[in-house]
């Protein structure tokens, strides 16, 4: 960066120049889809340090549980930044719960005097240093509405700086839903959170509590092609036997338990 002397916040920095603003459409290139009845990869054979399939047995009965929270998040980007040949997102993400309970539904873990939890955030990628060059790395929008930086580095996986600003307003999101989930754990409750468990969510999983993740929009099968046909056999609703195994991409000792519901 230019600049040599500390601007009091990104809002300042941004008016300075080099800032073009437009809107955010779920139609931009960098925003996922997934067309109905794209195939779905199969993971490769060596995905697993060690494995034992067999096929599925035909019957298969689990233990019923009378109450379960699961837990989701939102993110709402607003506004997309264009500063210099980077992009940031002006975003909002909250997180919080719903309680299924036999005999009654669903009931809602917030109210209007206990909401959901809550941030504004600025999404952006670590490569600006946009810390080194304010004093509130923050962007006040005035009556209360200050979006604080939300960084993050940009990945293997992550190319565009549309999808690095956009993981880092995920990141921001996720932090809520765990923070949701510690505070669940307590209760002795099955708690399922939305998306796939990772290293650093709450890392001690209890027996019939949890955490557990339910992955809706699944981009890899992690399993062998000989357990595919058994998988689109199963009476739609029901799940398969639980895989167990650690994978090689996690190089830690986190044992990786699962199943897929059909």
């Amino acid at each position: 960066m230019e600049e040599d002397r500390k601007h009091r916040d990104i809002g300042a920095l941004l008016r300075g120049g080099f800032t073009q603003v437009d809107h955010w459409y779920t139609e931009d290139e960098a925003f996922f889809h997934r067309e109905v009845g794209e195939d779905i990869p199969l993971a490769p054979r060596d995905l697993w340090e060690s494995e034992e399939w067999r096929e599925f047995p035909e019957d298969l009965s689990f233990p019923a549980f009378d109450r379960v929270c699961f837990v989701d998040g939102k993110a709402r980007i607003h506004v997309r930044i264009l500063y210099r040949t980077a992009v940031l997102l002006l975003a909002e993400v909250a997180a919080s719960w719903v309680q299924w309970e036999r005999g009654r539904g669903l009931s809602f873990g917030f109210s209007p005097s206990s909401p959901p939890s809550f941030a504004r955030v600025l999404g952006a990628g670590e490569e600006l240093a946009l810390r080194a060059v304010v004093e509130h790395p923050e962007i006040d929008l005035g009556m209360g509405m200050v979006f604080r930086l939300e960084e993050t580095r940009r990945g293997a996986r992550i190319f565009a700086d549309t999808e690095v600003a956009r993981q880092a307003v995920l990141n921001a999101m996720q932090r809520l839903e765990r923070e949701e989930v510690r505070r669940l754990l307590d209760r002795r409750v099955p708690v399922v959170k939305d998306g796939t468990i990772h290293l650093i969510d709450p890392p001690t999983f209890i027996p019939g509590v949890g955490p557990c993740g339910l992955v809706k929009g699944v981009e890899e099968l992690r399993l062998p092609q000989e357990w595919l046909e058994s998988l689109l056999r199963l009476p739609r609703g029901r799940r398969t036997p639980a895989v167990v195994g650690f994978l090689r991409q996690d190089r830690t000792d986190v044992l990786r338990v699962f199943s897929y519901i059909r």
